[in-house]
């Protein structure tokens, strides 16, 4: 029986809305691009050799792998410190990741979102079940102005 892969893709729901928007297409897009390869792009991917890597490995080889019916989860990490706690346990449970780590700007150096390698769900769901689901971003709202007042008719 067929059963779809899974891609999980935490991102820090602390940062404006423009940048959470492009660390997920980072996530995203690299660590869907890494699946079934072992090679290495400039950012940290971590693919461990893990028995999850290796399913979704053989999964593809087999021509098992269906891309327009992957399952894609957006899921929030409150801040940077939640995200690297997730990366720890990514990294002890060799969990096929990729690591986007903010290169300029204000956020230089900063762990702005993981992307997890499509995987069957039961092999990496239980590491990110302490996550939810991306609905709403904590980042400070701007004060919206006041609305502009509507002439009056007959003036």
């Amino acid at each position: 029986m067929f059963e779809p892969l899974t891609h999980y893709i935490v991102v820090r729901r602390d940062l404006p809305l423009g940048e959470v928007l492009a660390q997920l297409a980072h996530a995203a897009g690299e660590s869907f691009f890494l699946l079934g390869t072992k090679s290495e792009s400039g950012r940290s991917v971590h693919d461990g050799r893990g028995m999850a890597f290796e399913r979704t490995n053989d999964r593809i080889l087999k021509g098992l792998f269906r891309p327009h019916e992957t399952i894609a989860i957006v899921l929030g990490a409150r801040n940077e410190h939640r995200l690297r706690k997730l990366e720890q346990t990514l990294l002890a449970h060799q969990v096929p990741h990729v690591a986007v780590v903010e290169t300029d700007g204000a956020l230089a150096g900063q762990l702005c979102a993981i992307g997890l390698l499509p995987a069957s769900k039961g092999d990496v769901a239980h590491h990110v079940a302490d996550f939810h689901m991306l609905r709403e971003l904590d980042a400070p709202k701007r004060e919206r102005p006041p609305p502009t007042p509507m002439p009056s008719e007959g003036a």
